[in-house]
């Protein structure tokens, strides 16, 4: 009985197969390629959109990129203007070296400006290590000599101020005094230090200059 009845069916099982088969053959032959490049077209909107979003975060972040270059640009002008300003400003560098003479111990401290060089003029001339103007991306000015480089008509003129300083200390002050000179806000240029004992003293002719911008 079970045997008829499976005979009965067998040809609508072979149907049944066969459309099976048929409809898996149909999708690999035709909805599968389709399904990939529908995948594929997401994957690249998808790319698409990312791209849009990174162009569109780069604009939002000009204005900020913008404004810290311009603050860079400003700090670093205003950097230079205080180690070399367009004034001698003598005063100002007279009160930084009195509180170094005060906190060094300095004896016997007296201060001149050097013979000849009150105001000599250091356009291309001038000599010793100085700071040259920031570049026009914010960057400080390397080392050089105010002067150098560039054309006659292009380089920025400077002026020399040269100091004689004379005072008595211990060893150990004088070095401490001479490393604390070129941290100070003004640029300033060691020339020459002499020093000598005498009645038990140790005493010190220093000889420094500072610049400023222009001439005399």
């Amino acid at each position: 009985m079970a045997n008829g009845t499976l005979d009965r069916y067998r040809p609508l099982f072979l149907l049944v197969g066969s459309l099976a088969t048929a409809s898996l053959l149909l999708y690999a032959a035709v909805f599968a390629p389709k399904l990939r490049a529908i995948d594929g077209l997401k994957a690249e909107a998808a790319a698409r959109q990312e791209r849009a979003s990174s162009t569109l975060r780069q604009w939002e972040e000009m204005p900020r990129r913008k404004d810290e270059r311009t603050r860079a640009w400003e700090e670093a002008v205003a950097r230079f203007e205080e180690r070399i300003p367009g004034e001698p400003e003598q005063e100002r560098f007279m009160a930084e070296v009195g509180a170094l003479v005060v906190r060094r111990q300095l004896r016997e401290f007296r201060l001149s400006v050097a013979d000849g060089m009150d105001s000599a003029s250091a356009g291309g001339t001038a000599q010793g290590p100085v700071a040259s103007a920031p570049a026009p991306d914010g960057t400080p000015g390397e080392g050089g000599t105010p002067g150098e480089g560039g054309t006659p008509e292009s380089r920025p003129s400077f002026s020399e101020i040269r100091y004689r300083l004379l005072f008595c200390s211990a060893y150990r002050d004088l070095a401490d005094f001479l490393d604390d000179l070129p941290r100070l806000k003004r640029l300033v240029a060691i020339r020459s230090v002499t020093i000598r004992e005498s009645e038990g003293k140790m005493q010190t002719a220093l000889e420094i200059s500072i610049f400023h911008r222009g001439t005399p």
